[in-house]
């Protein structure tokens, strides 16, 4: 490993490289910031605030998957659960968990349990901006058979996705490079290309929905850390150099 690529990969665990806070520096202005803050620190200790049946998503700036999709509450839990089991630090440590709701991941419907304060109630904007987002270039760009389309044609299409699930398996763990294939399907910000290739580092394996949160830059070369669907990634091993 060269000494600058092992000096970026440093950079990205490091909480704060030169103790100023200049490796986690927020593009919030000071007063946003310290607003966010307050106000989530009330949103944790207010009673949740929705019932079941009731239409919602995930607050945007917060690192939850789902932020723009709809969830339904399915459960309001009486008492909360507290996660005791996460590592020590980690942000899950004592996360407090007071809902279960009800969401699509792709086609399939999945229910996890959740923390009321970072979600909000849905609203016209969120249908819109969804909508949007289901008719978008690259959606409409997507091969679609028709009646007519020949079923030879059908049968390539079905076995080029079942060649995806059949290569996308998760092989790598918490801490390992991983080359970034794509990023529209997992919704991702571009990532950089650093001599041909955008590599990042896993920061975490979610097995619930096989996606994988992977530290890298994007293509301004901002530090960014996003959800990946494993079709978009794969073990990456970078050249070692050889001792003279």
């Amino acid at each position: 490993m060269t000494g600058s690529f092992e000096s970026m990969l440093s950079g990205l665990f490091s909480d704060d490289s030169e103790g100023d806070g200049t490796s986690e520096r927020t593009t919030l202005p000071l007063g946003a910031c310290i607003a966010a803050l307050k106000d989530h620190a009330r949103r944790l200790t207010t009673p949740c605030p929705f019932k079941c049946g009731d239409v919602v998503t995930v607050r945007p700036g917060t690192d939850v998957k789902g932020a723009g999709n709809p969830h339904v509450v399915v459960e309001v839990l009486t008492e909360p659960v507290t996660d005791r089991t996460a590592e020590g630090g980690s942000n899950r440590f004592l996360a407090k968990y007071t809902m279960r709701v009800a969401h699509f991941h792709g086609d399939t419907m999945t229910v996890h349990a959740v923390d009321h304060c970072v979600f909000e109630a849905w609203h016209e904007g969120h249908e819109a901006a969804w909508t949007s987002r289901q008719t978008s270039t690259s959606r409409k760009n997507t091969a679609r058979p028709l009646a007519s389309t020949p079923l030879n044609e059908v049968v390539r299409l079905l076995r080029a996705e079942s060649k995806k699930f059949t290569e996308a398996k998760i092989t790598w763990k918490k801490g390992d490079l991983v080359e970034i294939l794509g990023h529209e399907t997992s919704r991702a910000a571009k990532p950089m290309l650093f001599e041909g290739k955008a590599v990042g580092v896993v920061e975490r394996v979610d097995h619930s929905d096989d996606t994988t949160r992977v530290i890298y830059f994007d293509d301004d070369g901002d530090r960014r850390t996003q959800w990946f669907n494993p079709v978009d990634l794969k073990p990456f091993s970078a050249v070692e150099p050889v001792s003279a």
